[in-house]
């Protein structure tokens, strides 16, 4: 996933009532990346070229000054963009949809996720688009939570945002304490390697997606980063309940599992 984006592909569900905030991000992101932008229409997609496709796509680049073209997928909105992008090896995706429910056994957000082999920019129904001054990237103490930090910087590097470091600590526990802080500061570090502003914030809390969400109102013209995770059975996970409950743009990289770890969280 540590590739460098060469193009982003974009698909909005057909029922969401905020559609021109996924085309902005969709259109910002392949300016910002200067890399083609390709829009998949799938069977559960809105059509946002129409019929005419020539005509939709002149449209398309008077309305935005962006040229765009179109693949098409029988599958639905979450498999055929994930389908689509991996087959043409795209590695960061736009997509404009609600959330997906998880169930009592698990699934929602981190099921649909695990289909993709590329990072997401999760525009939910209820977000709004901007360039971000600032993208959160809450750690807590599983390794994988790391694995967010070069999607991050590059994001980071396009928009000359800062990246606000936020670790928290579910316990008291002198061993959590210890990888969350450390993690903090290989996150700060690696930003700053890459000519990125950081700052570190740490704190205690059992609920870490509230915590996050309270750290988002906190905020203004920012991302939420992520990795997708489950918790388990009955139980809906800070990854699950943030993707649903977040009014601006989440960056979610697929969770990759690593052999001889941990589970992921925040």
């Amino acid at each position: 996933m540590d590739k460098k984006t060469t193009s982003i592909f974009f698909s909005i569900d057909k029922n969401v009532s905020n559609s021109e905030e996924s085309i902005k991000a969709a259109v910002s992101l392949s300016k910002k990346c200067n890399c083609g932008l390709t829009y998949v229409y799938t069977s559960e997609s809105m059509d946002i070229l129409g019929a005419n496709i020539d005509d939709g796509i002149r449209n398309f680049k008077m309305k935005y000054f962006s040229d765009i073209k179109q693949v098409n997928s029988d599958e639905g909105l979450w498999k055929g963009l994930a389908v689509e992008s991996q087959k043409y090896d795209c590695n960061l995706v736009v997509l404009g949809a609600p959330p997906i429910k998880s169930s009592l056994f698990g699934g929602g957000m981190a099921g649909a996720v695990g289909r993709f082999n590329a990072a997401i920019l999760f525009i939910g129904d209820n977000s709004t688009w901007s360039e971000p001054k600032y993208i959160l990237m809450p750690l807590d103490s599983q390794s994988e939570t790391r694995q967010k930090f070069f999607r991050v910087s590059e994001v980071a590097k396009m928009y000359r945002s800062t990246v606000q470091v936020l670790g928290v600590y579910q316990s008291n526990d002198y061993e959590e304490k210890t990888y969350v802080h450390t993690y903090c500061f290989q996150g700060k570090n690696y930003m700053e390697e890459r000519r990125i502003k950081a700052d570190i914030k740490e704190v205690t809390s059992k609920n870490c997606a509230e915590t996050v969400l309270d750290e988002s109102n906190n905020m203004s013209q920012h991302w939420i980063s992520a990795v997708s995770n489950t918790e388990g059975a009955f139980k809906t996970s800070a990854f699950q309940k943030v993707a649903e409950s977040s009014n601006v743009p989440v960056l979610i990289m697929p969770f990759q599992e690593v052999v001889g770890s941990g589970g992921v969280g925040y």
